[in-house]
């Protein structure tokens, strides 16, 4: 897994909030703190309701199939939980899995693939359409968690929080920025060993948080867990600023394997 140290005293609230993912354990006290914001926690859709009610513009939420009122609970079995699994390679995409990618979006993992523990961790992003980024991690025990935009760098951003995950092509991105002493978070590996698997979104709408299931645990490590994901980031929608109404999205993917050792 990874986990944020801090750069600065502010960090502490992301330290809480992502815990428990490639983020590491956090104290009581810190989880305490951090109990006001919420990025993975699933909706709970209210009896009858057809699609969940978001908690605030600029979250993507999962919405139920055509035919369901309900989406069924985030770790319940799917059929691709149940397909032949393939080990999937470190630092890229296995090949024959497929995602949709029309961006052409990039993620590579600095320094590379192969982690030692306590080591900094960085993500170098590239893309051939704008969009709004965001970085998923899932942990060598399948849990998942967003990890940018996260509140530090929401805080922390210049153009607001709207924009603060936007990026352009032509113009490559490196999170957490090495040449920004006031970012205020660092990504360091951290046990659970084993493999993980980092994930790239770009979204052509506002967006900063999303809320993905947690992987089953039969396709941990698996090529095929990449489509298990990407399956399921297809059926997030995004409320729109009027309304609040729920919109599909055109969402472009890119996913790599890592190992912390």
């Amino acid at each position: 897994m990874l986990r944020p140290t801090k750069t600065l005293l502010l960090v502490h609230t992301v330290v809480g909030l992502l815990a428990g993912s490639a983020f590491g354990p956090a104290s009581a006290e810190q989880q305490e703190r951090s109990r006001g914001v919420k990025i993975i926690d699933a909706p709970t859709p209210a009896p009858g309701a057809t699609t969940p009610a978001p908690s605030e513009p600029g979250t993507a939420v999962l919405t139920p199939p055509p035919g369901l009122t309900a989406i069924p609970p985030l770790n319940a079995p799917t059929k691709e939980a149940a397909i032949p699994t393939t080990p999937a390679p470190l630092g890229k995409l296995p090949p024959g899995i497929k995602v949709a990618n029309a961006a052409e979006l990039a993620v590579d993992i600095l320094p590379g693939a192969e982690i030692p523990t306590g080591t900094k961790v960085f993500f170098r992003i590239s893309t051939k359409k704008e969009g709004y980024l965001l970085l998923v991690d899932v942990d060598a025990a399948g849990k998942v968690t967003q990890i940018y935009p996260n509140p530090m760098s929401l805080l922390s951003a210049a153009g607001g929080r709207q924009n603060s995950n936007r990026i352009k092509p032509g113009k490559p991105v490196v999170i957490p920025n090495p040449t920004d002493p006031y970012a205020g978070f660092e990504f360091v590996a951290s046990p659970p060993e084993g493999t993980a698997m980092m994930i790239a979104l770009l979204s052509d709408r506002p967006v900063q948080m999303i809320d993905l299931p947690d992987v089953p645990p039969n396709l941990l490590g698996q090529a095929e867990a990449v489509t298990y994901v990407s399956n399921r980031a297809q059926e997030l929608r995004i409320p729109s600023e009027e309304g609040g109404q729920l919109q599909e999205a055109r969402w472009s993917l890119d996913v790599k394997f890592y190992a912390v050792r």
